[in-house]
């Protein structure tokens, strides 16, 4: 589902390079499915988000998170950071993985320069107007589950905390009222957060 640009690579690497802070670095990675190019870097200040564009292909921003797809991370930062939650399965590894990386001290930035076409979602979707990735409801499962047990127990601000708790329950609200099968986003998005309260990791039998 990644497509790397020829020198996105390099990209990433001069950035590392240049931010010897860096825990990781990461692509400006764009779906081709969308309609809109949006930048895909953002941070949370203040309790807001706050999406931050490339005016240069030359900056180097420093972000709360990156994804995985498109990401370097240097070797020696494994042994510091740990490595990344397997028992997560899959949704919201990478982005616990650079919450903990910052609460260590280190920084994220994502590089303008290193380009990357990567499909978010099975497919994407109109809601209201807006364009969203569409994955299958059991997918949902995991992005509640594994967001219940990234808050538990990664520390960062109260104030991000808050931000990004928001932003999943009205993504909620979203898939379990106006998107078709929305009985069982519900079922597998309350499901996650019970199985989130509970401590459950792995994949789930279905």
């Amino acid at each position: 589902d990644s497509l790397p640009a020829p020198d996105m690579v390099s990209g990433l690497l001069n950035a590392l390079v240049a931010h010897p802070l860096a825990a990781a670095v990461g692509a400006f990675h764009t779906d081709p499915r969308r309609g809109v190019v949006r930048t895909p870097f953002n941070v949370v200040r203040g309790g807001r988000l706050q999406w931050l564009s490339c005016t240069d292909t030359r900056q180097v921003i420093e972000v709360d998170h990156v994804i995985a797809s498109g990401c370097l991370i240097p070797a020696p930062i494994l042994r510091v950071v740990g490595l990344m939650r397997v028992d997560f399965f899959i949704d919201w590894v990478d982005t616990e993985w650079c919450l903990r990386a910052r609460d260590k001290g280190l920084r994220v930035y994502g590089v303008c320069s290193a380009v990357l076409e990567h499909t978010l979602g099975d497919r994407v979707i109109q809601v209201l107007g807006r364009e969203l990735p569409w994955h299958e409801p059991w997918r949902h499962y995991y992005q509640a589950r594994n967001f219940v047990l990234m808050l538990r127990t990664t520390r960062t601000s109260p104030l991000t905390k808050l931000n990004m708790a928001w932003r999943q329950f009205r993504r909620f609200l979203v898939f379990s009222t106006l998107v078709p099968g929305r009985s069982r986003y519900f079922k597998m998005w309350v499901l996650g957060v019970w199985h989130g309260l509970q401590g459950h990791t792995g994949p789930l039998s279905r």
